[in-house]
């Protein structure tokens, strides 16, 4: 038998893979109060080939791609996402950025990536700054401001004072002003003693009379 060898050499050429995975250093929530030129973070990706240079260019913003929200600050080694106007969270509480990321191999490789931006809301109610009483609430006015306003059944400023509601004397009162009678000639329970309640008030009857104002006297023939 004949026996021929010979000997091969292979090269292998190594691809450049592009990098992946952009991510955004430092936060990806921001409060709506920020201002425009507000540096959220700088801009970070996985590159297979440690020591390429990476750059980034934005592409959309919730599919829009000539959006104004967000724009890239390049830098020398490094590049940054910025705000580029001011932000509602009423209006927009989240931003989805489709990110390109391309290294600095021979031939250049890219992919893009999704980053997600969350908005915070920046008023007094969501802060925990609004000063409002227990018995109150607090509600946005816009993204600097809000009011506190008391619990049902209650009435003030809701930072102050918030009063139980005294349904038996201010009843009383809007009826004298609607009939201009004196305060005095009008009774809620006739009969009775009114005791007040949360948006309620009920009278409690004098024997032999009967709810719900005692102003019926019990028939003791008909209870019989």
């Amino acid at each position: 038998p004949t026996t021929l060898n010979r000997t091969f050499t292979f090269t292998i050429v190594d691809v450049n893979d592009p990098p992946t995975n952009v991510t955004v250093e430092g936060r990806s929530k921001i409060y709506e109060s920020s201002l425009p030129g507000y540096r959220i973070g700088t801009l970070a990706s996985t590159d297979p080939e440690s020591g390429d240079l990476v750059s980034y260019e934005l592409l959309s913003v919730n599919g829009v791609a000539d959006s104004n929200e967000f724009y890239i600050l390049k830098a020398e080694k490094s590049s940054s996402l910025i705000l580029n106007r001011s932000l509602d969270y009423e209006d927009e509480s989240s931003f989805v950025l489709e990110i390109r990321a391309t290294d600095s191999g021979r031939p250049p490789a890219s992919s893009s990536s999704f980053v997600d931006i969350v908005v915070l809301p920046s008023d007094p109610c969501a802060l925990g700054t609004a000063r409002c009483r227990e018995d109150a609430s607090c509600f946005r006015v816009n993204r600097t401001s809000s009011r506190c306003e008391c619990d049902d059944g209650y009435k003030g400023d809701g930072v102050n004072t918030c009063d139980l509601i005294d349904h038996c004397r201010d009843t009383i009162d809007i009826a004298a002003v609607s009939s201009n009678i004196q305060i005095p000639s009008l009774s809620l329970c006739n009969n009775g003693t009114c005791v007040n309640g949360i948006n309620a008030y009920e009278c409690v009857c004098d024997a032999g009379f009967l709810a719900p104002d005692c102003s019926r006297e019990a028939d003791e023939c008909q209870s019989n």
